[in-house]
């Protein structure tokens, strides 16, 4: 029997926006499950990042295959609890 060969599986790099504009593109791709500080979180691949999916990001769940571009848009206050959240402007593309 041939011995397979093997290459090197690496994880893509989170995206951590910062400031408001940041952007990033591509097809969503990878949609899993990941243990990190807070329990079970769910991530996928856009581009050349994993990106963890919080409340913001939820609709992404539902657009595995689909080339979108997302937005950071920053810390914006949720007037009934008093708590800041980041926002994220999501766009699919539209062939």
């Amino acid at each position: 029997m041939k011995k397979p060969q093997f290459e090197k599986v690496t994880m893509l790099p989170f995206w951590k926006p910062e400031e408001e504009g940041e952007q990033i593109e591509g097809v969503i791709q990878n949609l899993h499950e990941i243990e990190s500080n807070y329990g079970k979180q769910m991530v996928c691949d856009i581009g050349d990042y994993s990106v963890g999916i919080s409340a913001g990001l939820a609709p992404l769940t539902n657009l595995v295959g689909q080339y979108v571009r997302l937005t950071y848009q920053g810390l914006l206050l949720n007037e009934k609890t008093g708590r800041e959240f980041h926002s994220y402007l999501i766009e699919k593309a539209v062939l």
